[in-house]
């Protein structure tokens, strides 16, 4: 009976707002639509927005729409009426929050958000510095199904925050062991496809990666890094260059005897 008093007293309300302005009775059903959807009051979001109010209109000193406070309540079913009547999942408030940043701590509503476009990564700012995604604040509550189910989705582990702390620091601060391993997992294969292409690429390009098997080692380098012109002294600190073979000089020795032989042959000849 309550309850029929109530409505009744609401329509009313409408309809006596309903003389006045336009912009006043918009303003008028956008933020009572706000309040309902916080409170999870179904049947007056479902008769405000069927008298006009917007699902996606901001509150006029928090910024957030009617789908972020129903997430941030908790209110599932007002979630899902809301995205229904075309809210806007990736709308964001002053602070950049959205409706998965404050209404990360229910799964169903994260999942309903995850289906209908919702930014899984989003980031708002607290204090001109980076805030906490919907999968740093799960890991930080040890919501082991709802962080991953976001891993899943397509949710990055390796973002941070603007003090430099990323989900992993957010699950060991609070000691959730499995929900750290479970993201330090994640960061690994990412890593591995990550390096796979990068080998893929060099292969594709004909230069093998630095280090792997088979890769000859680089030439080795003067000190002064400039190669040395023929018949140029070494640099400094440079190996000599090998001295050239000898030439064989020992014909040359041999021949001096026969050279200083032939006068003597020829003087007893002198005499005769």
């Amino acid at each position: 009976m309550r309850m029929k008093t109530r409505i009744s007293l609401f329509v009313l309300i409408i309809l006596l707002v309903s003389a006045s302005p336009a912009y006043c009775f918009d303003r008028f059903l956008d933020q009572q639509l706000y309040s309902a959807c916080e409170s999870g009051s179904n049947f007056l979001v479902k008769v405000l927005l069927l008298f006009g109010a917007d699902a996606n209109a901001k509150h006029p000193t928090e910024g957030v729409t009617p789908l972020m406070g129903a997430a941030g309540q908790g209110q599932v079913e007002t979630v899902k009426i809301l995205l229904e009547k075309s809210a806007d999942p990736k709308a964001t408030g002053k602070n950049g929050d959205t409706a998965l940043t404050v209404g990360y701590h229910h799964l169903a509503i994260v999942k309903m958000l995850v289906e209908k476009g919702a930014d899984i990564n989003a980031q708002p700012t607290v204090n001109n510095r980076k805030g906490m995604t919907a999968l740093m604040s799960a890991s930080m509550d040890g919501e082991k199904d709802i962080v991953a189910y976001l891993l899943e989705h397509g949710a990055d582990p390796t973002i941070k925050t603007g003090s430099e702390k990323n989900a992993v620091d957010m699950a060991e601060m609070r000691h959730f062991p499995e929900i750290s391993k479970m993201l330090t997992e994640v960061i690994q294969k990412k890593q591995a496809v990550l390096d796979a292409a990068a080998a893929a690429a060099a292969a594709a390009a004909g230069t093998p990666p630095p280090g792997a098997p088979g890769t000859p080692a680089p030439a080795s380098t003067p000190p002064n890094g400039v190669p040395p012109t023929p018949g140029s002294a070494p640099a400094p600190g440079a190996a000599a260059p090998a001295a050239a073979p000898a030439v064989a000089a020992a014909p040359a020795v041999a021949a001096a005897p026969a050279a200083a032989a032939a006068p003597a042959a020829a003087a007893p000849a002198a005499h005769h």
